[in-house]
Formats: structure tokens, sequence, C-alpha cells
């Protein structure tokens, strides 16, 4: 067994990790950075299409997203933006209802003239109010039903709860959903995307990490985290001891606790956090399913909950110049979607994409099942501290920091964060 000291282990290679490495290796500490993929970037990493790096979830850059911003200026990506004033739309019957102007709510059908009028009070009032922990102990059901009415919650909230958040709207806290709102409005059309493609943001800040003296193991399994120690096997079947005075876990509280060797002693918040897994597909074609961007199919009801497609964000975003499209299926690992052959999906959700766009076929398609995609945000969320109640042990990560959505920016911001408390403490 190979033992190695530094000054801090990093559990994760996502943006919050990458994050956290990047500012301790250059705050001047000895740094090594565990990840259990080959390819570095978490929800944000890349997989090579036709010679193309395309992201294997979807993923745009918002207005608002000031962290992000900053790191594409660092890494020369800012020039290269490609901003767009996109539309999330609402599909029902055939026909798409965009939802991201005052507007536009006037005009939706599915909902009487008096539903239409509150739902734009609805949305002024969300767009105005900035604090809304005060409602974290309210159900969103009720909250909905109370300021919109019956309709509005059966027609929209509740379907849109288990397409958009994985979670039945009457488990979502109204707190996280009216801070969602919120910074939905706030940015309601401008969204971007790097034309460099987002791998080389990602390798960017692994580069920065190298280049201060960090060093990133990938292809590594974290098979027992104590105090001060991480015991890892390698991509080659190498074992490891990693010391150092300070861990930083980025990798989702479940994993942590599966391989801690004390996991009853570790922050109580951490024992609530839960997971909802995801399937994404991504897929090219020379058909058009949908010239928006961000698509939600509220009925009839599909197995997946949207598509988005990127080359409306994204021209360039196929290789041989295809459509490029995300679709997505919020799914518990024991429910039959989940559990179901790649081959079995396909078949699936190409029966669904042809109710909607008739003799579709796909040129290329990646499955990608995904066991944390995101938090539930439940009722009653609390975010666990930086510094944990474990000796040496630090968390980042957008599970610790509630309300805010799950982001490159959120991640971003947590993981560096977490290093400015690391640094501090010294």
């Amino acid at each position: 067994m190979t033992v190695e000291r530094c000054d801090a282990i990093l559990l994760g290679g996502g943006p919050a990790g990458l994050a956290a490495a990047e500012r301790l290796a250059a705050g001047g500490m000895r740094v090594v950075l565990l990840e259990a993929d080959e390819e570095l970037g978490g929800l944000a990493k890349s997989f090579c299409q036709d010679g193309k790096w395309i992201p294997m979830t979807y993923h745009h850059v918002m207005g608002i997203d000031t962290v992000t911003h900053a790191y594409l200026k660092r890494f020369g990506l800012w020039d290269s933006m490609v901003w767009k004033g996109i539309k999330v739309v609402f599909w029902f019957h055939g026909r798409a209802y965009p939802l991201t102007q005052p507007w536009h709510i006037l005009g939706f059908a599915p909902l009487t003239w008096l539903e239409r009028l509150r739902l734009v009070r609805f949305g002024v009032v969300c767009y105005l109010k900035k604090d809304w922990h005060a409602f974290d102990e309210v159900r969103s059901d009720e909250w909905i039903e109370r300021m919109l009415g019956r309709r509005a919650r059966e027609a929209i909230f509740e379907p849109l709860a288990e397409m958009e958040f994985g979670t039945p709207l009457s488990a979502v806290s109204s707190g996280w959903l009216g801070y969602r709102l919120h910074e939905s409005a706030r940015n309601r059309d401008r969204y971007g995307y790097p034309a460099k493609d987002l791998k080389t943001l990602i390798d960017g800040i692994a580069s920065a990490v190298e280049k201060a003296g960090g060093r990133i193991m990938r292809g590594v399994e974290a098979v027992g985290v104590g105090r001060g120690t991480v015991e890892a096997v390698g991509r080659g079947g190498e074992r490891y001891r990693l010391e150092a005075p300070r861990i930083v876990s980025a990798v989702p509280p479940e994993i942590l606790a599966r391989i801690h060797a004390e996991p009853g002693r570790l922050d109580p918040e951490l024992s609530t956090i839960r997971y909802r897994p995801l399937v994404c597909m991504c897929f090219g074609s020379r058909r058009l399913i949908s010239p928006h961007y961000w698509n939600v199919f509220m009925e009839p009801v599909l197995h997946f909950g949207g598509i988005f497609n990127h080359t409306a964000l994204f021209p360039e975003g196929g290789a041989r110049g295809e459509y490029v499209y995300y679709l997505f299926s919020y799914a518990d690992e024991d429910s039959p979607l989940y559990r179901e052959s790649e081959e079995g999906l396909a078949e699936i959700y190409l029966a669904d994409i042809r109710t909607i766009c008739p003799g579709f076929e796909y040129l290329w398609r990646r499955i990608f099942k995904i066991p944390f995609s995101t938090p539930r945000y439940g009722l009653g969320y609390r975010n666990p501290p930086i510094e944990s109640i474990y000796p040496g042990l630090f968390h980042a990560g957008v599970y610790r920091r509630y309300p805010c959505t799950r982001t490159m920016h959120t991640a971003l911001l947590s993981g560096c964060e977490t290093a400015a408390a690391v640094l501090k403490k010294g």
C-alpha cells in the first residue's frame, strides 16, 4: 500500500470539488482530489460523439449565474459564449404555451381568465419576494391551491413537481418552490452556452489545480474515510492510504455515509438528505421535434418530463449538423423505468417522441442512469454546515446551498465557500 501525506484530500471531481481543490491549491495547500470516474465534471461531464464533446446532461448558463461567469472569464471562454433569448414552453395536447413573460400567461388557454389573472399576480409576488425561509415548513400543494386554486394546482404544478423536481408537490417545501420561481422570474429568457464546449471549462479548472501543485486521481474508488485518512483503490487495483488534516467531501451525503468509518458521528443533517435518481437520454437527429429550447410536456403524460433542444441554444451542438436533444425522467432506482435496459428505454422513449413527432428516428443516442441527480428538497430541509462536527471534515456541494437550485453556479459557489472556510481555519 502506498502512503501519501498532503494538506487536504477532496472527494469528488464535480464542479464543487474542483472549485474547492483549485482554491486550496492556489492558497498554497498540497491537495489530492479523488474522482471515481475517468471523466471529471460530475453531472457536468461530457462524452465524445463523432469527435464532438457533448455534456452528459443538459446545461446552460443563466444571466444571473455570476460565479459561473467569473470562471468562464478566467479560463478564456467568456468571449465565445453564445447567448440566446429562449422560452420555456408547456405542451398541452400538441400546443406549446410559453410562460416566460406575464403576457404569455394571459394567452394560456388551459386556465380560465380568472385563473390566468391569479397566475399573473402570483408571478409578480414570486418575482418581488426574496426571502422564502418563512415558507420552509409549508406544503406546496396547500400553498398553490390557496394562491391559485385547485385547477392550477392539478393542471400545472402537480405534474410540474413530478417532472421537474422529481417529487410530489405535497412533499415540496413552499420555501424552496417559491425561491425557485423567484429565480426563474429574475432570469426569464437569457441563456448561454460556451462555444468551446463545457468540457473546456472543466478541464481548465482541473489544469489549474495541477499547475498549482495539486494532484487529481481519476478512476479511484474511496473505500474508507476516517479521521484524517482516506483509503482508496486505483484504476489498476493499486491501494493507497492518503493522510491529511483536512478532508473535503463533495460527494452526496449518502455516498459519504457508505464509505465513512464512523457514519453515526457525522452531522445529523446529512442523514435526512436523499437524492432523486434520473434517467437522461441525449440523442441526435435530423428531425426537428420542437424549435424551443425548453419543452415541458404536461398533457398527455409521457414517460419523460421534458425535452431540451440543445441546438436551439447552441446551433453547433452536433458534430454533423444534427439537432441534439436531451430528455429526462425522474425515477426511483427500484422503479420499472429505471430498471429497464437501455434498449428497452430507447424503445419506450422513441414511442413517446413519435406521438409528438411522427416518423422520428435517431442518428445516435446515449442513455445515462444517474442515481444521485438532485437533492429532494422536502419540508424542513436543513443545510449541513461547511465545517462538520466530525474533526477535520468539510462539506461542499449543491446539497448544502438550499434554497438555491441545482446549477453549476451553485456547485462552484459552494466549492469556493468551503475552500475559503478551510483556508481560514488554517
